[in-house]
């Protein structure tokens, strides 16, 4: 809680419309590590979220923890926890793989550095809706459109040309 013992309001995250991000019990500090992994995208949604991401003290199991790897992954009767996040900080995150791509709620223990799979976890939503997410910028050139991307395994840009791209673009979900 904060130091008037309350939690942050309702904080919502729109990406483009696409998919819609809400977190609950979220204190300054949960609010500050989500908003470095998204980015500026803060908004109040208008519809129900398709990840919801829940703050604890502390998880509660359900039964034994069963470990996956050296402290990196572990399993109860019920639920899948990741262990570490970014540079292998320590880290309690209940991630429901089965819902992934339908309405998610994430469980995580305060005192993350980032919460793990989280850009992963809006990929997977966002290609749910039919949406092809890539990290890109597009754009028109006298009548060519043009989609630059990160560079490649090789080292190369990836590029992409297509004379009637708008089209293309809108058939992939990117909005024109």
């Amino acid at each position: 809680m904060t130091a008037n013992g309350r939690y942050a309001e309702k904080v919502e995250y729109d990406l483009h419309g696409f998919v819609g991000i809400q977190l609950v019990n979220a204190l300054p500090g949960d609010v500050k590590i989500v908003a470095r992994q998204l980015g500026p995208i803060r908004k109040s949604l208008a519809r129900e979220p398709d990840i919801v991401i829940r703050f604890v003290e502390r998880l509660s199991n359900s039964s034994r923890v069963r470990y996956v790897g050296l402290n990196e992954a572990g399993f109860t009767n019920d639920a899948f926890l990741v262990l570490r996040s970014d540079h292998k900080s320590r880290a309690v995150v209940q991630i429901p793989f089965d819902q992934i791509g339908k309405k998610c709620e994430i469980v995580c223990e305060r005192g993350l550095v980032a919460i793990p799979l989280l850009i992963a976890i809006i990929n997977l939503t966002a290609l749910g809706k039919g949406l092809l997410p890539m990290h890109a910028s597009a754009f028109t050139y006298k009548g060519v459109g043009y989609r630059l991307g990160e560079r490649g395994e090789n080292g190369d840009a990836a590029g992409f040309h297509e004379s009637r791209c708008s089209l293309c673009w809108r058939r992939v979900g990117i909005p024109d």
